[in-house]
């Protein structure tokens, strides 16, 4: 087979770092193209982005209504539409106001565009809040950080001991994390929102593809027990 490896090994410490922090996707990252982890992460090449609401922007956006709906229910997730229309409307308002600097310099395609995600946000929302009505679990914390020590509310980092005296360390953040009581037993869910097309398959998590919610599952449930002291129920 091809070898991917750095053969000075003082270049890939200089490049990488001996102890390594990293986060899920980086994992999945190497395992589907080395090359590509070397260009991003080791050399720093990044594409181009304009300055345009694009699929990341997009993506935060949703992010950021789904936390604020669902965190104002807290245990009532009722269905009233209207209610809900009005709620989304408030808080893109905002986000436009706060995060995109308003309407003022903003063009006709552009206001359209923004409106029409509303529509598109509480059809997302209905869903969410119908399986949750159905569901004995109930979201516990949203955006959890999980790695940076300097954060209080952070989750410490699940740490791999490596052979050559390095490690590693998985950081990242969890949408949101829920939780529910059965029998005398608490059981933690990790739910990551996808904006874009998204297959799961378990046989994918052998190549190292995948894994990204099930190692925020194990690292909740090793380094989490002061927390949660949950046992693992999903992704």
């Amino acid at each position: 087979g091809v070898s991917h490896e750095i053969r000075d090994r003082a270049t890939a410490r200089a490049l990488f770092g001996k102890q390594m922090r990293l986060s899920p996707s980086r994992v999945e990252k190497f395992y589907q193209c080395p090359f590509q982890y070397f260009c991003q992460y080791g050399l720093g090449a990044q594409p181009r982005r304009q300055a345009k609401i694009d699929s990341l922007e997009y993506g935060t956006m949703i992010h950021y209504v789904l936390e604020q709906v669902l965190r104002s229910r807290e245990e009532e997730f009722g269905l009233e539409k209207q209610q809900l229309d009005r709620q989304v409307h408030r808080i893109l308002e905002d986000y436009l106001n706060t995060r995109l600097g308003g309407r003022e310099g903003k063009t006709e395609r552009f206001l359209c565009l923004y409106e029409r995600f509303q529509n598109v946000a509480v059809l997302l929302l209905r869903v969410i809040l119908k399986e949750l009505e159905q569901s004995s679990f109930v979201p516990a914390d949203f955006e959890l950080p999980i790695g940076p020590p300097e954060d209080e509310n952070s989750i410490p980092a699940l740490h791999l001991p490596l052979p050559d005296g390095g490690s590693v360390e998985i950081y990242g953040k969890v949408d949101r994390v829920d939780v529910m009581e059965a029998e005398n037993e608490t059981f933690v869910r990790v739910i990551d929102y996808k904006t874009g097309a998204k297959r799961f398959a378990l046989r994918d998590v052998l190549y190292g593809i995948n894994m990204q919610m099930l190692i925020y599952l194990l690292t909740i449930w090793k380094n989490g027990e002061a927390r949660y002291g949950a046992q693992p129920g999903g992704v």
